[in-house]
């Protein structure tokens, strides 16, 4: 609806910041869209994900393992429609 595209996705998700504010980090939904599996959806250092922060603490604390990270390349540069990347996931594991 409202927001930003990091990635090619075959839907309409969108990254928005205030979302993310309102929903500890579940605003980063293209983002999330682009690998679904990956527990930390917050991809450069202003994209707040509390809920990542959390799984993190749980990780340091041995309470959490086998946690799945997002294996992406965002654009390095600013995106046009045309030249977004392409959300790929790599083999499961």
């Amino acid at each position: 609806m409202w927001g930003s595209r990091r990635f090619i996705t075959s839907d309409t998700s969108t990254n928005s910041f205030w979302v993310a504010i309102l929903t500890f980090g579940e605003g980063w939904h293209n983002n999330h869209h682009a690998a679904p599996q990956a527990a930390k959806h917050g991809l450069t250092w202003y994209e707040i994900d509390v809920n990542w922060y959390g799984i993190a603490a749980l990780k340091a604390l041995g309470l959490a393992w086998d946690i799945k990270m997002p294996k992406l390349q965002p654009a390095s540069e600013p995106t046009t429609p045309s030249r977004l990347p392409v959300a790929t996931t790599g083999p499961a594991g």
